[in-house]
């Protein structure tokens, strides 16, 4: 029967337009209720350069080419490497800018039908330096002497100077930084105020772990030592949740 059909089609027409008027009128409602309030998350960022008069590296050892695809060492290499790296600590040990911390030769390995195979050695071993920029000219004659003392048996990387950044100086810097991203964020509130014509107030602060840079260049020793720049720049960043209503 059409007249019927017509009836449901009517009916159904007719739940779906006052449910969807209801539908409109609850989102509608909702908003306009939450429209008072509103959330706003932004970063801030500040950074400030740290100079020092102190400078640090870690000078690295590594087998020559020769060395380093030897797969066994002879009781006669094993003498020169002992003898090497015992006249490198006595003239470390003369100065008081360096400070050795031993060393060990171990072999390297291929793998081959599933077994180890031996192809070279490696060395490990470091110097850690640590002197007033006043005597920089002494740490460049440890390395003229070091560098005669390896022989074809080793070579010498030398890393950039890096200014040595105390404790101290990174608490003041990080206090600075603090009190500078607080001012930001204060600034910040009072602009979105002027702007948004409400009352905003700072719900959260957090605060990210500040990042020194530090960027290690290598050279060999038959360069002369790289000095960075000394002034260091420190970063500090924060996010920040304002809510105005």
């Amino acid at each position: 029967m059409k007249w019927v059909k017509y009836i449901s089609i009517t009916l159904v027409s007719l739940l779906l337009f006052c449910g969807g008027g209801f539908f409109y009128h609850f989102l509608g409602s909702f908003f306009q209720k939450n429209s008072k309030e509103l959330d706003i998350r932004q970063d801030f960022y500040a950074n400030t350069k740290v100079k020092s008069e102190f400078l640090k590296t870690s000078l690295e050892f590594s087998t020559s080419p020769t060395l380093s695809t030897k797969p066994t060492l002879s009781q006669e290499d094993k003498k020169n490497l002992e003898k090497i790296f015992e006249k490198i600590t006595l003239k470390i040990k003369q100065s008081d800018i360096c400070y050795p911390s031993g060393y060990s030769i171990q072999p390297t390995f291929d793998y081959k039908d599933g077994k180890e195979v031996p192809n070279g050695q490696r060395v490990y071993s470091s110097i850690q330096c640590a002197f007033h920029q006043d005597r920089i000219k002494e740490y460049k004659e440890i390395l003229e002497d070091l560098n005669l003392m390896l022989g074809d048996q080793l070579i010498l990387s030398i890393p950039i100077l890096e200014p040595d950044i105390t404790q101290s100086q990174l608490q003041e810097a990080n206090l600075i930084l603090r009190n500078e991203i607080l001012e930001k964020i204060e600034n910040t509130k009072r602009g979105y105020e002027l702007a948004l014509k409400k009352k905003c107030k700072i719900k959260e602060i957090n605060f990210t772990p500040q990042s020194l840079d530090s960027s290690r260049q290598w050279s060999n020793a038959q360069q002369e030592s790289i000095l960075a720049n000394q002034e260091n720049t420190i970063t500090s960043s924060a996010i920040a949740l304002f809510q105005c209503n």
